[in-house]
């Protein structure tokens, strides 16, 4: 099966980059230890502090739909949703 490659864009309201940082830093390691989940990195701009963008490279699209299900990815995208200044924009590959 053909791999799935995710990169969202995710812009938070200055300001607050450590709290996001402070959701985001252990929801990334629990979502690294998924099966199916290959790489699941964030990274924050140098040039633009509240721009971040997450590499996320799932064994297929199945592996992406179950993370999607997860009580976690829904606990964080709720936990998170005050931060952001606009709305997520994923890259799928």
């Amino acid at each position: 099966m053909k791999q799935k490659i995710v990169i969202p864009k995710i812009r938070i309201k200055k300001g607050m980059e450590s709290e996001y940082l402070a959701f985001v830093q252990p929801y990334t390691k629990i979502s690294s230890q998924e099966t199916g989940i290959l790489t699941y990195s964030i990274f924050q701009s140098l040039d633009a502090p509240n721009e971040f963008m997450a590499y996320e490279i799932y064994a297929n699209q199945e592996a992406f739909d179950l993370h999607c299900k997860t009580d976690h990815f829904k606990n964080f995208l709720k936990e998170t949703e005050h931060l952001y200044e606009e709305e997520i924009i994923p890259y799928y590959f």
